[in-house]
């Protein structure tokens, strides 16, 4: 910002001043005090000015030791007095007898008097000749005037007087001042404003002509042969050439004539796609930018000038049309855009038809392999990790050969399909010649110019990834969101063809599950139990010594059967897990106290080498609940403490209850310090099925936290866990204390 205009002021009226400018907020003044009769002085205030715009307000024109500087105006006043008091009331009081002084000539009389040669008498002489008396016109900015006018009375000998004056008249000249430069500026301004018209009109006239060729709808293509048109009539070049740029990224190159054009070069004249360079001077001709609302359109070559001589005139007419040149190309940009848009919203609509006619997953991924060659690609693959079935690799071209060398490898980080699963992350490589040695390497044709990778996701489960690679052009930003959002597209149809196969293949092990169930084990478990009854009679009344012995054989056998009918029950609630059916519960008012205390007895006569300590921290907690299943799930989690601390150990249960809501909930805390579970096993603890890769050589189903989960979640609760290998696991069970009525669904047992 250039600093203000300076006025120099008298120095005898400068603090007046500054108390004009400070109280009446004339806003930003600099003031310069002028010395009043030292040449030397005023000369050093003005070189310190110098290149400054000066205005000084002075009584008459002080001579300064040198010229003045050239931006100097002069509001000048026949004395120094007529900056504050009118000239006829000065003409009174000098007529009078009278020797005016000011409160600033007054702060420094002692040195005044010393610098004209006088002593006291010599002093007193000079004034008598021409003074009668000492006249103080007091403006009020300086309090100690007075005292300073009384050592100015005794030292000449004269009697001294008093005027009190005000600071209007000199805010009048000082407004008049600034009201002077506001108008300099402002007429300043409207100069150049003018000058700039003209030239805009000079550069409206020349560019009229162009503006009339790109006015028409037309493709970027049409845009740049029309400009090819304009810069040969009006610069006469050998050599044209475009080069778009899309995203910050070269695109496609026009020449005329179209020899050996080079981007590279092209783009290194001007410092990049990202540099701020609008133009260079390049060998016979010029570079020019083009840009539209700040973004980079693209980069003109005018070459092979006819008159190399005016290339600078002929820049200079360039960088005028250039915003004519950046909005054409960027409105063709728009229409073609907008053509793309619309085309691909219909295409999107014929594609998810076709991928949703079938819910084979072979046939649904064949379809989006051809649909993706078909839109935008020279070769695609689909690899895809469906559960419970081998990972699919499917590859679909135009004839330039496949696109991976070898099957791609879903759980292979190294190779690039397998690194897009494991990230999420989609890839997007505009030039595969830049790409790296070892994955380029993996690709089957060497044709290829440009390559995206997406993953596949629904829900956000990623469960495969596309490849597209194309021959003959880069992929850009656009064929990115493009394929995003076709690859957002295929997914759940993808998705729901893996769904259907793995649903039909549940159905049937549901089928075959429920049927062994009921055949192969209830049976012979009915059937047991009545013959340990019978054995346990028959003991009873025999009154032999081994009675006692068979009669606690056949109670073993009864807990064992009881133990397999719950795992039965438990199987049969899975089954209904499986195909989404809720629970049938028997509700009933059951102290969950008691509950565990009974679990825990039960768990301890199974085991002589663990400890199960039990923490009651609540007499009872009672809530409407099914027992059984409840029973069933506590001792699920109880046994799976024992089952995993095979060195033995203590099993600490810890009961309370912890208000949240209204009537609060039961927290059951299980504890052991066995095996522990490794962290990538934690995510996938409560799949049925899944058991640690710690628990080898150790008998169980991996059904039975998965059950647990299902039972509590079902009662509106809550089963959570965590663990670390070698650490030992905890478990938690949060049950909701409702004393209110059974939920709408539920029976009371």
């Amino acid at each position: 910002m250039p600093e203000p205009a300076a006025i120099l002021v008298c120095e005898h009226f400068f603090g007046e001043a500054q108390a004009i400018v400070r109280e009446k907020k004339l806003g930003q003044v600099d003031l310069v005090p002028l010395p009043c009769a030292d040449a030397e002085a005023r000369s050093a205030t003005l070189h310190a000015l110098s290149g400054r715009r000066i205005d000084v307000l002075a009584g008459c024109r002080p001579i300064p030791s040198g010229p003045w500087p050239p931006a100097c105006r002069f509001h000048l006043t026949q004395s120094c007095f007529d900056l504050v008091l009118d000239g006829r009331l000065i003409e009174q009081h000098v007529r009078a007898g009278a020797h005016l002084v000011t409160p600033g000539w007054l702060a420094g009389w002692q040195r005044h008097v010393q610098r004209w040669g006088f002593d006291r008498e010599g002093a007193r002489e000079c004034f008598r000749e021409f003074a009668k008396k000492l006249l103080l016109l007091d403006t009020g900015v300086d309090p100690r005037s007075a005292e300073r006018l009384s050592e100015l009375s005794e030292f000449l000998a004269l009697p001294s007087e008093v005027q009190q004056i005000g600071l209007e008249l000199l805010e009048l000249r000082l407004r008049a001042v600034l009201l002077q430069r506001q108008l300099d500026s402002s007429m300043e301004r409207t100069t150049a404003a003018v000058a700039g018209d003209f030239r805009k009109v000079a550069e409206y006239a020349i560019s009229l002509d162009l503006v009339s060729r790109l006015a028409r709808p037309m493709v970027e293509k049409e845009a740049v042969e029309a400009v090819f048109e304009a810069f040969s009539m009006l610069f006469g070049p050998g050599k044209l050439a475009w080069l778009a740029v899309v995203d910050g990224a070269p695109g496609r190159m026009i020449a005329r004539p179209d020899e050996g054009a080079d981007a590279h070069a092209l783009i290194s004249n001007l410092g990049g796609p990202d540099s701020s360079t609008a133009s260079a001077l390049i060998d016979g001709g010029f570079a020019l930018r083009v840009e539209h609302a700040g973004e980079t359109l693209g980069i003109f070559e005018v070459s092979r000038l006819a008159v190399p001589e005016r290339v600078h005139d002929y820049l200079n007419l360039a960088l005028t049309l250039s915003g004519v040149c950046g909005l054409a190309i960027s409105n063709a940009r728009g229409m073609e855009r907008r053509e793309r848009d619309n085309h691909f919203k219909r295409f999107l609509g014929e594609a998810q038809a076709e991928l949703g006619a079938s819910l084979s997953m072979e046939t649904v991924l064949r379809r989006a392999a051809e649909l993706f060659v078909r839109r935008m690609a020279d070769a695609c693959a689909l690899d895809v990790i469906a559960e419970g079935s081998a990972p699919r690799h499917v590859v679909q071209s135009l004839g330039v050969g496949p696109l991976w060398a070898l099957p791609a490898r879903p759980d292979d980080a190294t190779h690039p399909v397998g690194e897009a699963i494991l990230t999420g992350r989609a890839v997007l490589v505009r030039e595969l010649a830049g790409w790296e040695p070892s994955k380029k390497a993996l690709l089957g044709d060497g044709r290829f110019a440009s390559l995206i990778i997406l993953p596949l996701e629904v829900g956000g489960r990623r469960f495969g990834a596309l490849s597209l690679a194309v021959a003959g052009r880069r992929y850009d930003a656009r064929d990115l969101a493009e394929a995003e959002e076709l690859a957002q597209r295929s997914a759940p149809a993808i998705e729901n063809a893996r769904l259907y196969e793995q649903a039909a293949r549940a159905v049937q092990e549901r089928n075959d599950f429920l049927s062994a169930v009921s055949h192969d084990l209830k049976n012979p478990l009915t059937a047991i139990r009545l013959w340990a009854d019978r054995v346990s009679r028959r003991a009873a009344k025999s009154g032999s010594s081994d009675a006692e012995r068979l009669t606690g054989d056949s109670d073993l056998v009864g807990r064992q059967v009881t133990r397999m009918s719950r795992m039965v029950d438990e199987l049969l609630d899975f089954a209904r897990l499986q195909v989404g059916r809720p629970l049938d519960l028997l509700r009933s008012r059951t102290d969950l106290v008691a509950l565990v205390r009974q679990v825990a007895r039960d768990q301890q006569n199974l085991t002589s080498r663990h400890r199960i300590v039990l923490e009651e921290k609540a007499p009872a907690l009672v809530g409407e609940w099914d027992p059984a299943r409840l029973e069933r799930a506590l001792i699920n989690l109880v046994s799976n403490a024992v089952k995993y601390s095979p060195e033995g150990g203590q099993i600490s249960i810890a009961l309370w209850r912890e208000e949240s809501g209204e009537s609060g909930c039961a927290r059951v805390e299980i504890s052991d310090q066995g095996l522990g579970i490794a962290e990538e096993d934690l995510p996938h603890l409560f799949e049925p099925f899944r058991r640690g890769k710690n628990a080898k050589g150790i008998s169980g189903s991996g059904i039975g936290l998965a059950s647990a989960r299902h039972v509590l979640s079902e009662h509106r609760g809550r089963l959570e866990l965590s663990s670390g290998e070698g650490r030992g696991t905890t478990v938690s069970v949060t049950l909701p204390l409702s004393s209110g009525p059974l939920p709408s669904g539920e029976r009371e047992g």
